[in-house]
C-alpha cells in the first residue's frame, strides 16, 4: 500500500499510521491479524462487520488498533499504536 500519513499522537504516547491499498478488507484483516499474532500480539477485541475491519491487539504494555474500510475502490487502513489501554 501507499503511506498516506504518519504522526505521533501525544494524547496516548503513541503513533498513528494511515495507509491506502488496493487489497480488499478481507485480505487486509488476514494480513494484519496473522502478522500481529505471529509476533506475539494477542487479539483482544474484533468487531469487524459488513466489510469494515476493526480489531485491537495487545502485547507487553502496548495496544494496537487496526481499522480498514473501502472507499472509492481503495481500502484505507488506520493503525493506532499506543500505551496499553486499561
Amino acid at each position: 500500500g501507499n503511506l498516506m500519513a504518519a504522526y505521533k499522537d501525544n494524547t496516548n504516547n503513541g503513533f498513528v499510521v494511515n495507509i491506502q491499498t488496493n487489497k480488499n478488507t478481507t485480505e487486509v484483516k488476514k494480513l494484519y491479524k496473522e502478522n500481529l499474532e505471529n509476533n506475539g500480539w494477542q487479539i483482544v477485541l474484533d468487531i469487524s462487520q459488513n466489510g469494515v475491519v476493526s480489531f485491537m491487539g495487545q502485547k507487553d504494555q502496548r495496544t494496537i488498533m487496526v481499522g480498514a474500510e473501502e472507499k472509492d475502490g481503495l481500502v484505507n487502513v488506520t493503525l493506532i499504536i499506543s500505551q496499553k489501554l486499561d
